[in-house]
């Protein structure tokens, strides 16, 4: 069963951090925080690292392209929908639009509480960027402990 998740009054505040804004007046809870923006190209590019490196490391092996081809089509298509999505919410929905107040401001909401927005992005990209590292270190291991 799907549960509702509360949107706290702390959140509330820190999302409407624009000073002109009247008080009393609502604002959606949905809004271009401008963090994906800002962590997405470094996630895609983590991506297209991590599967570069292990291509680079299996170029020897038929079986293993094989799988990773199919890896690369996955990737495409897990990137692709919610780009295209994105697109074309941001054609329909006044709240996704490109300079918004909220892009500019350096605290963004989270179901959390607010924090500063490089942290946001960090908490993004750290597991993907992780990732590719793991791929790296792992591809240096194979090639250093295959038989010639």
């Amino acid at each position: 069963m799907q549960q509702k998740i509360d949107v706290h009054d702390m959140m509330r505040v820190a999302a409407k951090a624009d000073p002109r804004t009247a008080i009393g007046e609502t604002e959606p809870d949905d809004y271009d925080d401008g963090l994906l923006a800002a962590g997405g190209p470094i996630i895609v590019a983590s991506a297209v690292a991590a599967l570069g490196i292990a291509t680079m490391t299996f170029l020897a092996s038929g079986e293993a392209l094989f799988a990773i081809a199919i890896c690369v089509v996955y990737t495409a298509m897990f990137f692709g929908v919610p780009l295209t999505m994105t697109r074309i919410r941001a054609g329909r929905d006044e709240r996704w639009r490109g300079d918004t107040p909220h892009r500019r401001h350096q605290a963004v909401a989270t179901f959390t509480g607010a924090i500063r927005r490089h942290e946001a992005v960090m908490q993004m990209v750290i597991v993907p960027v992780g990732v590719a590292f793991a791929f790296a270190a792992f591809s240096v291991i194979w090639l250093l402990t295959r038989p010639w």
